[in-house]
């Protein structure tokens, strides 16, 4: 499966919502079943069809990418002047650190660089994750410029895949309520209002089932 970083940035973002995939304080962290439920919840969420094997794949990717930084980060010592700070230029490394760093125990000073680095894949650890040489050197600011331009882009295509599927769920169900508004109207007084109080009373069971199933 073919990622690019818009769609690893919108899978993060859903990560982030079930902290029992990711917080070993959670108290349901080591209920399969719970982790599970995150699983399918993260796989509906997402604007594009995806298996769970898939996306779990793509977690242990981002993972290893993430601790290889941390580790990085850790040992790096700064001198005075602060020159030798390390700084990583992945992309997926804020957005992840944001909610993660506290698991790691992380504090990353991000005062010198803009958020969402992007470099070219995240797919191997040993790539584009391992370039020490860049890694280490400060950010010209023509850089920074280029990479927070670029940034906004995968920011602003994830907005636009979340707004296309707000709509068309809108316009779907928009389209479905005319058609049954119609079929109730031929109906006779009674058998409408039988009706209609068996689709209230559906809606309800449906809306409650939902619910236990989010905070289950």
């Amino acid at each position: 499966m073919d990622w690019t970083n818009a769609m690893v940035l919108e899978f993060l973002h859903n990560y982030e919502l079930e902290p029992v995939l990711w917080d070993p304080q959670n108290p349901n962290h080591k209920r399969k079943h719970h982790g599970f439920g995150a699983w399918e919840r993260i796989m509906r969420n997402l604007t594009w069809d995806c298996k769970i094997e898939d996306l779990k794949k793509k977690k242990d990717s981002l993972m290893a990418s993430y601790r290889f930084h941390c580790n990085k980060i850790k040992k790096m010592k700064t001198d005075p002047t602060g020159e030798n700070v390390y700084t990583t230029n992945w992309f997926a490394f804020d957005c992840m650190n944001s909610f993660l760093g506290r698991v790691y125990d992380l504090e990353y000073d991000k005062t010198n660089i803009d958020e969402f680095y992007q470099e070219a894949s995240i797919e191997d650890v040993d790539t584009s994750d391992t370039q020490t040489s860049k890694d280490t050197e400060h950010v010209v600011p023509a850089k920074r410029r280029k990479v927070k331009e670029e940034s906004k882009s995968y920011a602003d295509e994830f907005q636009t895949n979340l707004e296309k599927q707000e709509k068309n769920c809108k316009e779907l169900c928009e389209t479905y309520g005319a058609l049954l508004a119609q079929k109730l109207f031929n109906l006779g007084e009674e058998d409408r209002l039988i009706l209609m109080n068996q689709i209230d009373n559906l809606v309800f069971e449906t809306a409650l089932q939902a619910r236990k199933k989010t905070f289950a």
